[in-house]
């Protein structure tokens, strides 16, 4: 198998990567640090969100707070853009997709334990991949 060059143009933070055979590849913007917000209850990810963020959800014991995760015509963001979210408090943090959107996962769809977490992955215009 013949193998692809890979050139990068401008910094880290660049959002193509050229390809030898003059194809590219959108990337989501690269960040060192992990910045947290903390909620109360339920929440719907936002713009404010889409870049190294931990969204940690704070739940009072015996509730379930959902973690809305929209479509694409709501929050335009790259494929590939992570988002990690966590339980902060004794209740559960169950994630959820928008009108429009799919949520994807081989286990649950519910945090349920304090301190759990899992990360949201963008896959696909519509679609997100819990692990």
């Amino acid at each position: 198998m013949p193998s692809t060059k890979i050139t990068q143009h401008g910094n880290i933070g660049a959002s193509k990567i050229y390809f030898k055979d003059d194809t590219f590849m959108e990337t989501a913007p690269v960040s060192q640090q992990l910045s947290i917000k903390n909620v109360s209850g339920s929440y719907t990810i936002t713009a404010e969100d889409i870049l190294n963020k931990m969204i940690r959800v704070d739940v009072p014991l015996n509730q379930i707070a959902n973690v809305i995760l929209p479509a694409h015509s709501v929050l335009p963001c790259p494929i590939g853009t992570q988002i990690l979210i966590s339980s902060a408090g004794y209740g559960q943090v169950q994630l959820k997709s928008g009108a429009g959107a799919f949520v994807r996962t081989p286990q649950s769809l519910l945090i349920d334990r304090k301190y759990g977490r899992v990360t949201a992955i963008k896959t696909n215009l519509n679609e997100w991949e819990i692990d």
